[in-house]
């Protein structure tokens, strides 16, 4: 996505109002550091989203209305204390929250969970195959991927500093997961590093301290194993190019003694890091059925 496309659109979904009879307010659609003057009053949006799991909507309002919150559909645990409800409130929804003339502030805790989504990929040699053969790991509106190690040849250079690079991999990347998908977080961990305000999420430079984290707002701490030798590279498809591409993943389970075929390695850790802040990565893998 290009940067002078997606962030003014982003921005401009942020915050909507309603002006249904009976039902005028302020709504916020996405969650981002933001604010806005409206009709209705200003309202101000402070939160770490996606990096942390609340956010709290401060709101000028001009006489007593409503604000609009929209509740994500991986969100079956938030809460709205300012609703006084013990049970959370519904995913995919917008909750209602009636607002007083004046400062008013409403808090949504978005209590994320880990979870594993299945991939229904197409093997090219099997066009006709299609099966849950790879997953992928989630927490709130994050994908959780495998970073490679990154060796970049500049294969161009133009005006303007600008080049082109061929990127290859310099750390192994066939693995299958130790995890189970109805308990998840019984294998993965979620661990908040910290967003610091003014240092690009994405950023791999910034903080030489915390190297080990890889330098991200949050990661994932997992268990995988070696398939290498079931999982292998094929020349690339893509039209112009010259290279190498993975296969599709092994069937899951993978490893052998799960149910598998493969031989699989020993048990190692691994950190996921957020998907698109990655130049190389392995964004789906088979899941072992061990461990």
């Amino acid at each position: 996505m290009r940067a002078d496309q997606g962030w003014p659109k982003f921005a401009n979904a942020i915050f909507y109002t309603n002006e249904t009879a009976g039902q005028t307010g302020i709504g916020v659609a996405l969650y981002a550091p933001a604010s806005a003057t409206t009709r209705y009053g200003r309202v101000q949006i402070d939160t770490e989203y996606p990096f942390g799991d609340n956010a709290t909507i401060t709101i000028d309002a001009n006489e007593s209305t409503s604000v609009y919150l929209r509740v994500p559909g991986w969100a079956t645990e938030a809460v709205i204390p300012a609703l006084h409800r013990t049970a959370p409130v519904g995913n995919g929804t917008i909750q209602r929250v009636p607002i007083a003339a004046g400062t008013s502030s409403v808090t949504i805790l978005f209590k994320p969970r880990i979870r594993i989504e299945a991939d229904g990929l197409t093997a090219p040699e099997a066009p006709d195959t299609t099966g849950e053969i790879s997953y992928s790991v989630h927490r709130g509106a994050i994908m959780y991927s495998l970073p490679l190690g990154l060796n970049y040849s500049r294969t161009q250079h133009y005006a303007f500093e600008s080049s082109d690079y061929d990127v290859r991999p310099t750390t192994p990347w066939a693995f299958a997961l130790d995890a189970n998908v109805s308990a998840p977080e019984a294998t993965l961990e979620f661990v908040h590093d910290g967003y610091r305000p003014g240092f690009a999420p994405f950023n791999k430079t910034a903080d030489p301290a915390r190297a080990e984290a890889g330098f991200w707002p949050s990661h994932i701490v997992a268990t995988v194993r070696d398939v290498s030798s079931s999982w292998t590279l094929q020349p690339s498809a893509a039209k112009g190019q010259e290279g190498w591409t993975p296969h599709v993943p092994p069937a899951s389970p993978a490893c052998a003694g799960g149910g598998g075929k493969a031989q699989c390695g020993q048990p190692v850790q691994a950190l996921l890091v957020p998907h698109g802040g990655t130049a190389l990565r392995i964004g789906t893998l088979p899941l072992s059925g061990l461990g």
